[in-house]
C-alpha cells in the first residue's frame, strides 16, 4: 500500500558489500604516473615554445622582448618612450630678423605623384601640434585659456606658420613634434584679416615641407590634411578641391581668397598645411562651415597668399604696406547673365581710393596692369601683388564700354 512507504524513514537500502584488499592504492600508482606524464610534457612544450620565440625575435633583430607594451593612448608617438628635455626660444628681435625672402624653405620635390600613406610618412616630422596658454578679458574679468591647433614648419631652422586665431591672445606657446620632442615658441607677428601668423623654435636641420604653387590649383585634384583635430594628434584625411572662387568677408572692407575642399577638417586642424598629389603644401586649413546636415565644407588659405603675408611678419613682424582697395566685390560670369567675366563692385568706400579713380557700383573690374582679371577671387588675389601708393591701371566694363582707370592704392590701417 502507498501508505506503507510514505514515511521518510520507510525504505532501508541493503548494506554494500566488502571492498577489496589493495583497490585505493593502485589507483594512487596510477594517478601518480599520470601527473608525472603531464607536467613532463608541458616542460617539454614550454621549452620548445620559448626557443622559437627566441629565434622569431632574434631574426628580426630586435635583440630581446619587450618587458612594457606600447602605450596605446591618445599620446603622442614617441619611439624611445622618453621625452626629450625641453629648450625655449627666446622672442625674436628686430636686429635679428631676416630680410625679407631670405627665410630659406626646401622647395624640392621629385614630381612624382604619392600615395596618401607617402605624403603621411614624407611630411608629418614637419607638422606640429601646437599647445596655447593665455587669458582672456570678459565683462566678468580675467580667465586663463587653453587652445590647440597645427602648423607646419617652413624652414630648417624653425619657422612655423599657422593661423592667428589659433595662437591669438596666446601668452606661451608650445610646439609638439611628431617624435613627442617639445619646445617653447616665440611669437613673431601674426595677421587678423588674412588669419596668419608666425612662430619660431630655436632648432637645427628640422624637418620642413616643401611648398608647392596654390595658383595652379585645380578643381577636383587630390588633397591631403595633416593635423590635430579633437586633439587627436597626427591625423591624417583626404579629399578633393572643391571649389577654388571663394571669397571671404573679413569686414565691410576687406576680404579674402579662399579654396574649398571636402576632406574632414574639424577643430584643431587649424593652421595645418594642405598638400596635393605630390607632396607640396598648396594651403593652410583656415575654417570649417559648421551646421546641422553640413558635411565636407572646409575652406584654405592659398599658399602663396600666406607666404606673401608670413614673408613681411618675419621680416618685420607685422604686414607693411597693405594695399587698401576701398571695394567689395563678386564674381561676374557669362554663363550668370553678366556680359563679361570680372570681379564686380558690390560696394565703394566713399573716402577709398576706389572712389577717388571714379569706380561705381556695378562696374565690372576685368584687368589690372595688363593681367586678366576673372573673378572676385582673381582680383582679390592681384592686389595682394601690390603695396600702398603703388599704382595700377584697371581695366572696367561699364554699360557695355571698357574703361581704362588708374588707382593708387590706400595703406590698410
Amino acid at each position: 500500500m502507498y501508505n506503507e512507504y510514505n514515511g521518510y524513514n520507510a525504505y532501508t537500502p541493503p548494506p554494500p558489500p566488502p571492498k577489496k584488499s589493495g583497490g585505493n592504492a593502485w589507483k594512487i600508482i596510477v594517478a601518480v604516473a599520470a601527473s608525472v606524464l603531464v607536467f613532463a610534457l608541458v616542460i617539454c612544450t614550454t621549452a620548445v615554445f620559448v626557443t622559437w620565440i627566441k629565434n622569431f625575435y632574434s631574426a628580426r633583430g630586435d635583440g630581446e622582448l619587450a618587458t612594457e607594451a606600447t602605450s596605446s593612448s591618445l599620446d603622442m608617438y614617441n619611439p624611445d618612450q622618453t621625452k626629450p628635455a625641453e629648450t625655449s626660444s627666446s622672442p625674436v628681435t628686430a636686429t635679428e630678423r631676416p630680410a625679407p625672402g631670405e627665410v630659406q624653405t626646401d622647395t624640392t620635390v621629385s614630381g612624382d605623384l604619392l600615395s596618401a600613406s607617402d605624403i603621411y610618412y614624407q611630411n608629418v616630422d614637419a607638422v606640429v601640434s601646437i599647445l596655447v596658454n593665455g587669458t582672456t578679458r570678459t565683462s566678468w574679468g580675467e580667465y586663463p585659456f587653453t587652445a590647440t591647433g597645427s602648423g607646419f614648419i617652413i624652414s630648417s631652422d624653425g619657422y612655423i606658420i599657422t593661423c592667428y586665431h589659433v595662437v591669438e591672445g596666446g601668452q606661451t606657446f608650445t610646439i609638439t613634434l611628431f617624435d613627442g620632442s617639445e619646445y617653447e615658441a616665440s611669437y613673431v607677428g601674426g595677421d587678423e584679416v588674412y588669419d596668419t601668423a608666425v612662430l619660431k623654435i630655436d632648432g637645427e636641420n628640422l624637418t620642413a615641407v616643401a611648398l608647392g604653387d596654390s595658383d595652379n590649383i585645380v578643381v577636383g585634384e587630390d588633397v591631403v590634411v595633416i593635423g590635430n583635430p579633437l586633439e587627436l594628434t597626427f591625423s591624417v584625411t583626404k579629399g578633393i578641391i572643391s571649389a577654388t572662387d571663394r571669397i571671404i568677408d573679413v569686414d565691410e572692407s576687406d576680404s579674402i581668397s579662399v579654396f574649398q575642399l571636402d576632406a574632414a577638417v574639424n577643430s584643431g586642424n587649424s593652421g595645418g598645411p594642405i598638400f596635393n598629389d605630390r607632396g607640396e603644401v598648396i594651403g593652410m586649413v583656415d575654417a570649417k562651415y559648421a551646421a546641422e546636415g553640413v558635411e565636407g565644407l572646409g575652406f584654405a588659405l592659398p599658399i602663396n597668399q600666406v607666404l606673401n603675408i608670413s614673408d613681411d611678419l618675419i621680416a618685420y613682424g607685422y604686414v607693411t604696406g597693405r594695399p587698401y582697395f576701398g571695394i567689395s566685390v563678386s564674381t561676374a560670369r557669362v554663363e550668370r547673365g553678366y556680359a563679361v567675366n570680372g570681379a564686380r563692385i558690390e560696394n565703394i568706400d566713399a573716402a577709398s581710393c576706389a572712389a577717388r579713380a571714379g569706380l561705381k557700383i556695378g562696374d565690372i573690374i576685368t584687368g589690372i596692369d595688363g593681367r586678366t582679371v576673372e573673378s572676385a577671387s582673381d582680383l582679390v588675389s592681384e592686389k595682394d601683388n601690390y603695396r600702398a601708393g603703388d599704382t595700377a591701371v584697371l581695366t572696367v566694363w561699364r554699360n557695355g564700354e571698357a574703361l581704362s582707370m588708374t588707382i593708387v592704392f590706400d595703406e590698410a590701417k
